[in-house]
């Protein structure tokens, strides 16, 4: 990911101003969770150096706070100078229960200092969060800055406890190092379980995938769409595309010869961004699902030396991009290989849809957008018995998994008959949960 800078600054120009020419820095960033701070930073009549600003979670990484983005309480902010005649001060707070808060450097800067460096930094339970992006801009005699929105660039931090929480679904990411590396929200949506065991496999659910983590410790998509969990048809009025065993027979099947080259010409030839006179862009959305940004993030220096225990002075990182050649791989990781053709809905010509192993693309010409549909979201409707349209419901009557969540049976299982307790334990996956302290 790249550097970015400050999104926009204004300047106003007080009648009176008793402070020398300063230069000021101020950066923030996460090798962490992304969290956006809005900035106000203030002089006044050259007796007090105020920084207030508002820290929130940046879910989509757009560097701004959007509707939906929860504020971050209790994230520990610091900030310091920086003075040739007086070497560094620092001072430290925490977001109040709003995110926001409050640095009045004044004590530290104290009055009549000829020049110096101004910084902030945002730290959270996990740890220091280093800048990766920095930014200058002189403040000059008569300046006051106001309103600086900040833009931001991060990935979240393996085994950060705070960020691995999503208020919007109230459930906490488990295999985060593996849902950051494959697209994040982007590609999985929100938590919308606990993890809990399911078919003997530790399981979470997402709005669109399933994880699951093999016996290896690796992380798996579950098939969703496999004839004994929802070969289904119609989810909530959309009408896609049925599995089509003549189409998937052309498919290369996993280790046979030459298998990587084959089952990427399998998908370029059968995955079109062109379908039916309408731009569908399902090709580009499979190969843009895992980014090399995404897979290989660049690790910010000062992070890398000091998780290597090593001085600046003489710590080299290495280069950030992985093997580019592997992206391939990981979207077939993600989606699948295509079990169907391209298919406009009958109902809606508007709605073009295609099917793969692990998902179903959906491209809606109101909108020009293509995304998967919330298969994770359906499943999970399926296990409870909530929230179930009507033609899902009547597709999944005979399911095994029908309405099985039920606090009073075993492992708070309705019809242990059908879904073994011994492989599956449902017991309070899918409650809300508080985040972690």
């Amino acid at each position: 990911m790249g550097n970015r800078a400050f999104k926009s600054f204004n300047i106003d120009w007080p009648k009176r101003r008793t402070w020398l020419a300063h230069l000021l820095f101020v950066w923030f960033s996460l090798f962490g969770i992304l969290v956006g701070p809005l900035l106000n930073i203030a002089q006044a009549q050259g007796t007090s150096f105020v920084v207030t600003g508002t820290v929130y979670y940046d879910l989509n990484s757009n560097g701004q706070r959007d509707p939906g983005e929860p504020l971050a309480p209790s994230a520990a902010v610091s900030g310091g100078v920086r003075m040739p005649e007086a070497g560094s001060r620092t001072m430290a707070t925490t977001t109040d229960s709003s995110g926001r808060f409050i640095l009045d450097l004044t004590s530290v800067i104290g009055t009549g200092v000829p020049n110096g460096t101004v910084t902030s930094t945002v730290k959270n339970a996990a740890g220091p969060i280093v800048a990766s992006g920095m930014s200058s801009f002189p403040i000059g005699p008569g300046q006051r800055v106001i309103d600086i929105a900040l833009e931001l660039t991060g990935e979240a931090h393996p085994g950060c406890v705070v960020c691995d929480y999503f208020p919007q679904t109230q459930y906490e990411v488990v295999f985060r190092q593996y849902f950051d590396r494959r697209g994040g929200v982007s590609t999985f949506g929100y938590p919308i379980s606990r993890l809990f065991l399911f078919q003997g496999f530790p399981t979470q659910i997402f709005q669109r995938a399933v994880l699951q983590q093999w016996p290896d410790g690796s992380i798996h998509l579950l098939n969703l769409l496999d004839p004994g969990i929802m070969p289904f048809g119609s989810f909530n009025g959309a009408i896609v595309p049925p599995y089509d065993p003549g189409f998937v027979t052309y498919a290369p099947s996993p280790g046979s010869a030459n298998y990587a080259p084959r089952v990427i010409a399998f998908i370029n030839a059968n995955v079109l961004n062109d379908f039916a006179g309408q731009p569908v862009n399902f090709r580009q959305t499979y190969v843009e699902t895992v980014t090399a940004a995404v897979a290989f993030p660049l690790i910010p220096p000062p992070v890398y030396c000091q998780q290597h225990g090593l001085p600046p002075s003489s710590c080299t990182p290495p280069p950030g991009n992985g093997d580019l050649s592997l992206l391939p791989g990981f979207d077939l990781e993600i989606w699948g290989v295509p079990t169907s053709a391209a298919m406009v809905d009958p109902i809606n010509s508007q709605f073009v849809y295609q099917r793969f192993q692990r998902g179903i693309m959906h491209y809606q010409g109101n909108l020009g957008v293509t995304e998967g549909l919330l298969l994770g979201q359906y499943f999970k409707s399926i296990l409870t018995g909530q929230n179930l349209p009507t033609d899902l419901a009547q597709e999944a009557a005979n399911s095994r998994y029908l309405g099985q969540y039920c606090p009073t049976g075993p492992r708070w299982i309705c019809r242990p008959d059908a879904l073994n307790p011994a492989t599956t334990d449902l017991t309070g996956a899918f409650e809300p949960e508080a985040p972690s302290q």
